[in-house]
């Protein structure tokens, strides 16, 4: 098994009036699902070093999209 380790340092803007605890478990689910066909497991973390860094962003950040 591989643990990976991931941290959501922006929110969305929907967080504000949903939630952040709704988005951390929507993001938890979506890794459970990988969890379910691969060798991989996902711990989330608060600070330190992470293997993955999730921001929600808007506009052009960089990574070719709208």
């Amino acid at each position: 098994m591989k643990e990976l380790t991931y941290r959501i340092s922006k929110y969305p803007k929907v967080a504000e009036t949903l939630g952040k605890s709704v988005v951390d478990e929507e993001v938890a689910q979506a890794f459970k699902v990988w969890e379910d066909y691969s060798e991989l497991t996902f711990s989330k973390r608060t600070s330190g070093k992470v293997h993955i860094e999730i921001r929600f962003e808007k506009g052009e950040h960089g990574d070719g999209g709208d």
